[in-house]
């Protein structure tokens, strides 16, 4: 997935794409980079998607500093509520479809 995700946006003139294997990484990369974008699966190793957001809202971005994105497997409304209350921006669902992606 991150494979697809990096692969669409590369192809956006001025855009360079940070990767990273987990969400501890994530935040550290987060918390001390200069970035306009984060998205983030849901689920990941060592910290889960949930887990960044929160952290990364209470300490380091408001909603407006660092708008998230999360990409999950589970669409229903009942999923979604949740990472909203807690700080995300945004939702697309896996498989991303690039055209939903880049629109959101």
């Amino acid at each position: 997935m991150r494979e697809d995700v990096t692969g669409v946006l590369s192809g956006l003139e001025n855009v360079t794409v940070t990767q990273v294997e987990n969400g501890a990484q994530a935040l550290k990369e987060a918390s001390s980079g200069d970035y306009a974008l984060l998205i983030s699966d849901v689920e990941m190793p060592v910290m889960n998607g949930i887990q960044l957001l929160r952290v990364l809202r209470s300490k380091f971005f408001s909603r407006t500093e660092l708008p998230i994105i999360m990409l999950t497997q589970v669409g229903q409304p009942e999923h979604k509520a949740p990472a909203f209350a807690d700080g995300a921006n945004d939702y697309v669902t896996k498989p991303v479809e690039p055209l939903e992606l880049l629109a959101r």
